[in-house]
């Protein structure tokens, strides 16, 4: 069901907001709202503004809180068991402050290895630039900060490794004896040279030089030979290391204190929480201002708590035609699982209706009929319960491995009526191992293998029950709101219509069907303004037939999936008997396909299967009578990642 919203107006005293804040947040079901309509109001902006709070400190500090955790991690991997579970206290002990500080001084620590960390490794690369730039240079006898002499000019320079330096020196011999060019060394992109010129020839030198693309080099802060620089570079890189490992080593010393790391990030998560509704809510010099959604079964609980402060408060029902409010889904357990679902298509509008209970049913049997093993829902249950109960996964994981819980049964009943137990496993064992064929499971219904046609036709019916029971709900919803004409013209008229071809079908007459069409020719065009319009509309709407045909045949990929699951499988087991049969090590062999085949086989179908399952639910089914677009309830809550709080009496 949709829980029911009230809006909640409150006036109070600067002094009390912090606490009625934190109230209000313990209670975990009133979401505070934005003011900018009275703020965009001239007369109340001059009286009004937005209460100060300090999110950007308490922002700034979360974030290093959750750096310093990845750095952690990243260097110390702190071992955890993988199902531990979550470490459980009270509100008062997460927010102590000696806590905070202590892990933040944790924080610091872990934060300040990492800048040096950060800063020995930027210093390490430009000393492996460097030693990159000296290496061609290394068989260079003379440093590297050689330069002119007297009358003479001494330089370093490259030529592009396509260059002839063979034609160079012949060259410069023959317009420039005076000088005299070597070759340090060579690669794929340069050629690492060595000029030498007597300053009376340098002009006819120079122009030669640059025909061939010579770019000189000057190294200016190196005094030393490459050789030399290079083995400088090379030994600074060697105390970077032990340098950084020094460093890594005290990250890693905190390893023991991951669980402040983490008590601390929820601490500041749940203060960010409040600072941030605290700065929805609009003051004066000694007043403030909040609105707020909040659940109606839940109003006598907050008037509780703001009767213990000085403040003014008032309750009201949401307007139709005014904003919507926030949604929440409240449904049983068994149900729950499904909000996950429908969160990924859109929650619905606040004045239409909760879809779980309607679509539950078909959604897993939907996926019982595509994923059809009895192996496989078994496999699917005994993850689902084992996460559910040992892990306790929350939120939309949590969802997840509760509702592979339900379609995994769905799955192993379905498997029963189509009787695979991991396809055809147990027959094709029997037939390696026994020479027998009698190991297979009988379907309590029959073989889609054997009978594709039967499985069609059931998936057809099935789906046109389910288009019909959408188009039932729409006749509901226009029902409650005061518009049965409506949901008797624009339900009633197809479903006479539907009727009448059922009837044509069995081999009775055609006058039930020509009784609907004309009820939907006299009826769709009623929003039309003139007789041709209303004429033309209704004719027009009998053309929607083909839409809902197209809605029952798209029910046909519930066989087709049920049986590309059961092929692949059959396949993998052909291939396991291949493998076995004549070998010592043949159960082995056999066990190890069986198991690789298998699970990637349900890792592939599992996603076809739940997606189809969805899509036809968002298409075919909530077309009907679905309208999204509304806005999850986000309450004021105590709400953490790492550990779970235990809620303390008001």
């Amino acid at each position: 069901m949709i829980v029911p919203m009230k809006k909640l107006e409150l006036i109070g005293l600067n002094q009390d907001r912090d606490r009625l804040l934190s109230e209000l947040m313990r209670l975990s079901c009133a979401q505070i709202e934005e003011q900018n309509g009275l703020l965009s109001d001239a007369d109340a902006a001059g009286l009004l503004s937005r209460a100060a709070a300090d999110t950007a400190d308490i922002r700034t500090a979360l974030n290093t809180l959750k750096q310093a955790l990845d750095t952690l991690i990243k260097h110390a991997h702190p071992k955890r068991g993988m199902f531990e579970p979550r470490p459980v206290m009270s509100e008062k002990e997460l927010l102590d402050g000696g806590a905070l500080r202590e892990a933040s001084a944790v924080s610091d620590a872990i934060m300040a290895s990492q800048r040096g960390i950060a800063e020995l490794n930027t210093e390490e690369g430009r000393l492996q630039n460097r030693r990159a730039a000296l290496g061609p240079w290394r068989g260079l006898l003379a440093p590297l900060s050689v330069g002119p002499a007297e009358n003479c000019f001494i330089g370093l320079g490259v030529c592009p490794a396509m260059s002839d330096m063979e034609e160079l020196k012949k060259l410069l011999f023959v317009n420039a004896p005076l000088s005299e060019l070597y070759v340090i060394s060579s690669d794929r992109e340069q050629h690492y040279l060595m000029f030498f010129c007597h300053n009376s020839q340098w002009h006819e030198a120079y122009a030669l030089l640059k025909s061939y693309s010579f770019s000189a080099m000057r190294f200016k802060d190196v005094d030393t030979t490459a050789s030399e620089a290079c083995d400088e570079c090379d030994a600074r890189i060697e105390e970077i290391g032990r340098e950084r490992a020094a460093l890594e080593r005290e990250i890693c010393s905190h390893a023991g204190d991951r669980d402040k790391l983490e008590h601390a990030i929820d601490a500041l998560g749940v203060c960010l929480s409040r600072a941030e509704a605290a700065e929805r809510a609009l003051s004066t010099r000694l007043c403030f201002r909040v609105a707020a959604w909040v659940e109606a079964p839940r109003v006598s609980d907050v008037e509780r708590v703001l009767g213990r402060c000085a403040c003014a408060w008032e309750f009201s029902e949401p307007d139709a035609d005014g904003e919507r409010p926030p949604i929440k889904l409240k449904n049983s357990k068994l149900l729950e699982p499904f909000n996950m679902v429908t969160d990924m298509y859109s929650p619905p509008d606040y004045f239409n209706v909760d879809p779980n209970p309607l679509f539950s049913f078909f959604f897993a049997l939907f996926f019982g009929i595509m994923y059809a093993d009895l192996g496989y829902g078994l496999v699917l249950v005994a993850l689902g319960l084992f996460v559910t109960f040992k892990v306790k996964a929350r939120g939309m994981i949590g969802q997840m491995f509760r509702l592979m819980i339900i379609v995994g049964a769905s799955s192993a009943v379905m498997g029963l009526v189509f009787g695979g137990f991991f396809s055809d496993a147990l027959n094709v064992a029997g037939k390696t191992f026994f020479n027998t064929d009698s190991w297979g499971i009988r379907p309590l219904w029959f073989d889609p293998m054997q009978d594709p046609l039967k499985v069609l036709i059931a998936c057809l019916a099935v789906g046109g029950v389910q288009v019909l029971f959408g188009m039932g709900i729409k006749a509901y919803i226009l029902i409650r709101d005061g518009k049965p004409l409506d949901a008797l013209m624009d339900v009633g008229s197809w479903w006479l219509l539907f009727a009448g071809i059922a009837v044509a079908a069995l081999g009775g007459g055609m006058w039930v069907a020509i009784a609907g069409a004309a009820a939907l020719v006299l009826t769709q065009g009623r929003g039309a303004k003139n007789i041709f319009g209303k004429i033309a509309g209704g004719l027009g709407s009998l053309y929607d037939i083909t839409a809902y045909l197209s809605d029952v045949l798209s029910y046909c990929r519930l066989m087709a999936l049920c049986m590309a699951g059961a092929v692949i499988g059959s396949v993998f087991n052909m291939l396991a008997g291949m493998v076995a049969g004549g070998f010592i090590i043949g159960p082995l062999l056999f066990a190890v396909v069986f198991l690789v085949g298998h699970s990637f086989n349900m890792a592939i179908n599992i996603i076809g299967t739940y997606v189809h399952a969805a899509r036809l639910q968002y298409l075919e089914f909530f077309g009907k009578f679905y309208e999204g677009g509304g806005k999850a309830f986000r309450p004021l809550a105590v709400s953490t990642k790492y550990v779970d709080i235990v809620k303390e009496e008001n």
